[in-house]
């Protein structure tokens, strides 16, 4: 094993045989280095944890605010689908009622009318979840979407890890 001693006195020596300009900017680029790699590791560190939990995970009064300001769940039928299709310039080919929803297949002249559909369908408490939208020809998309009234939630046994 080398000693300490004399290690430091090489690196001492290259350093001072190195021109002024030379270590003026690698002194720089170790400074701006060493400040990025602090930055990049201040980004890892969950702050929430170290200070408190508790304080972090609790529904704010705006979050709150959020969910009391949901539009109600209006029933829906297939004509009132069909007629608000219409209105957005959307042609229903399909539309499947089932527990969880509406699923609905059609055609759309262009994208901003198969999102003002969807504003319209969230305005009366169906959001749509799942949807698939394809050039169905040079002048339209194909369009397949599911409708929920209710927001799914991830089931919590699955985020949940085991406790030793």
């Amino acid at each position: 094993m080398i000693p300490a001693k004399p290690l430091f006195a090489n690196a001492r020596q290259a350093w001072q045989r190195r021109p002024a300009a030379e270590r003026l900017r690698l002194s720089i680029g170790t400074g701006i280095s060493l400040t990025l790699v602090g930055y990049l590791l201040a980004q890892q560190i969950d702050f929430a944890k170290m200070i408190n939990a508790e304080l972090w995970n609790a529904p704010s009064q705006y979050e709150a605010s959020l969910l009391t300001d949901l539009p109600p769940v209006t029933t829906m039928t297939a004509d009132t689908w069909r007629q608000g299709a219409l209105r957005h310039s959307l042609v229903l080919d399909r539309l499947e009622a089932s527990d969880d929803g509406w699923r609905l297949v059609g055609r759309a002249d262009n994208l901003d009318a198969f999102e003002h559909f969807s504003a319209w369908a969230a305005q009366r408490g169906w959001w749509a979840l799942d949807w698939t939208l394809a050039r169905d020809d040079e002048a339209g998309l194909a369009v397949e979407v599911r409708f929920v009234a209710q927001l799914e939630r991830e089931p919590m046994a699955a985020l949940e890890e085991a406790t030793p």
